[in-house]
């Protein structure tokens, strides 16, 4: 949209270009269970066309009381060569996934004496009635067609579903140590059905300007979505619900699920997107490297949420600029500078969508790597500012929704990074990162560490047996509008590796090996992270 704050890159699984499957069986901690197979053919014997399947079964308990999960995805893709310079591919996925037990909201911290409640980690507020079931399908058509000068032209057409329905219940409240008193219930059943139609055209490749070649990429696209949120009101005889709940933690079964009113439409959402980007990367020297680029949308958002009207027209350029400079055969040093705009899906407590963000982010910084380029070392510095990025500020009890306003956040920081082979045998990955972020001089978003430091490391023992393990070590953080807060903590979790033959691998996973307690979230505040877990895998290739 507009947003350099970060990109993930989605990669489908195409055909391979020979006949080759693998299968995967996992189980683990809390009943896990997961088995999955994935099979790539050939179809035609001139191996201009090729076919991919693959599927997926998991079901699985859980930490948390009551709550159990599964699910079943499906994937198939075809590509072939329709000419020496053209292939065509064609996908279809679907996921059917399947919840009961699940919380809506998060564990309630705050006691009545000023404290701070601490709770079992498998404690819940939800019912052995909730549940929240989802089905997601999606269809792609991909063209791609490369000219004689290596120019390639690509056209894709995307076509999404997405259904849920859900029965939920909120708690809100302040509790007594004592007894347990003081917390109120919500309950709320909802569904929606959400429709997508993306098509984008994008054309990359090299052009020659001053004796040097560059690399250059342009592309529109345009999409149109459309979601259709319902509800069932509680009936009236069940309006006890909202009253108080029985002392907390209680029972699964202690609060019976309300009466149904007739489903009712509470919202209908169109969405269209217009885009248009490009960007280039230009060789100025055999030494300094330059990318400039663009993102123009044209956005707009119709319908109706909870009774509001909504009519949101918005257009908005962003540019972006970077260089990168060689100052040796090793080291290089690199800044950006890139706009922010990003609408937002949150709303304020009238029900309307809050302003989309805008903001600009820079960034500056210098690579270095060692031992014959096997290792590499990054030391960056970065800022951003954005206005009216939505924060959460409280539920809406007349609507049951989530409200959020608008501040202005003002980030600096800085990042340490340490990634590759320290010996033939051990990989690591170092990284240490520092941000302030404030709002007008004082300091917001408290319930994002300030201090986070990651570190993975493998080690080969053989050429058949491997190991690893990884940390994440978070500062102390807190939710100022719950008042709830969180000490420093540190996440460790350990593998190993056995390559039994050159077709069969088994591995074990043990997460939280210190059996850390800690609280998932406490920027909307959350619940209790999974203590010390394990799970054992065995891939088949074949």
């Amino acid at each position: 949209m507009g947003n350099s704050a970060g990109t993930i890159n989605y990669v489908r699984k195409r055909p391979t270009n020979d006949t080759q499957g693998e299968i995967n069986i996992a189980g683990g901690s809390f009943d896990f269970k997961r088995i999955e197979a994935d099979y790539s053919t050939l179809l035609t014997d001139d191996g201009k066309w090729a076919g991919r399947v693959m599927v997926a079964a998991e079901d699985k308990g859980s930490y948390l009381d009551g709550l159990e999960n599964d699910r079943v995805f499906v994937y198939g893709v075809v590509d072939g060569q329709i000419t020496d310079n053209s292939i065509l591919t064609m996908g279809v996925s679907y996921q059917d996934a399947n919840t009961d037990g699940n919380m809506w909201g998060a564990l309630v911290y705050n006691c009545t004496d000023g404290t701070q409640a601490e709770w079992d980690v498998s404690a819940t507020t939800a019912q052995e009635w909730t549940m929240w079931d989802t089905i997601n399908t999606t269809a792609f058509v991909e063209y791609a067609y490369t000219f004689d000068n290596n120019w390639e032209v690509k056209s894709t057409y995307n076509v999404r579903n997405f259904e849920d329905k859900s029965k939920l219940f909120y708690v809100y409240g302040t509790i007594d140590k004592d007894t347990g008193l003081g917390l109120y219930g919500y309950p709320g059943r909802y569904g929606s059905d959400f429709d997508s139609d993306l098509i984008d055209i994008t054309a990359m490749g090299e052009f020659t300007l001053f004796g040097n070649t560059h690399e250059a990429v342009f592309g529109i696209s345009s999409s149109r979505s459309t979601d259709i949120g319902t509800s069932y009101p509680v009936a009236e005889e069940s309006y006890a619900i909202y009253g108080l709940t029985p002392a907390f933690p209680y029972a699964l079964d202690a609060i019976d699920e309300p009466v149904w009113s007739e489903k009712s439409k509470y919202s209908d959402i169109d969405v269209t997107l217009n885009r248009y980007y490009g960007s280039t990367r230009l060789n100025l020297s055999d030494n300094l490297l330059m990318v400039v680029g663009f993102n123009a949308i044209k956005y707009t958002r119709e319908g109706t949420a909870s009774g509001v009207e909504i009519d949101n027209d918005e257009s908005e350029i962003s540019p972006y600029i970077g260089a990168t400079w060689s100052i040796t055969d090793n080291v290089n040093g690199y800044v950006s500078y890139s706009n922010i705009y990003q609408p937002q899906e949150e709303y304020n407590y009238d029900g309307y969508f809050i302003d989309p963000t805008k903001g600009v982010n820079t960034e500056i910084g210098v690579k270095a790597s060692w031992l014959d380029k096997k290792l590499v070392t990054t030391f960056a510095l970065y800022a951003a500012e954005q206005d009216g990025l939505a924060e959460y500020a409280g539920v809406n009890l007349d609507t049951g929704n989530y409200y959020y306003t608008g501040t202005n956040v003002q980030s600096e920081g800085f990042e340490v990074e340490v990634v590759g082979n320290v010996t033939d045998a051990l990989t690591v990955h170092f990284a240490y990162a520092r941000v302030d972020v404030e709002d007008d001089g004082a300091d917001t978003n408290l319930w994002a560490p300030r201090n986070v430091v990651n570190l993975i490391a493998d080690y080969k023992i053989n050429e058949d047996l491997s190991m690893g393990m990884s940390a994440k070590w978070r500062s102390e953080t807190e939710n100022t509008t719950s008042n709830v807060k969180q000490g420093a903590y540190l996440l460790a979790n350990a593998f190993v590796n056995w390559q039994i033959s050159d077709a069969l691998s088994a591995q074990v996973n043990v997460n939280n090996i210190t059996d850390e307690k800690y609280i998932t979230s406490l920027s909307t505040v959350g619940y209790y992270g999974a203590p010390r877990n394990a799970k054992v895998s065995l891939s088949y290739t074949f």
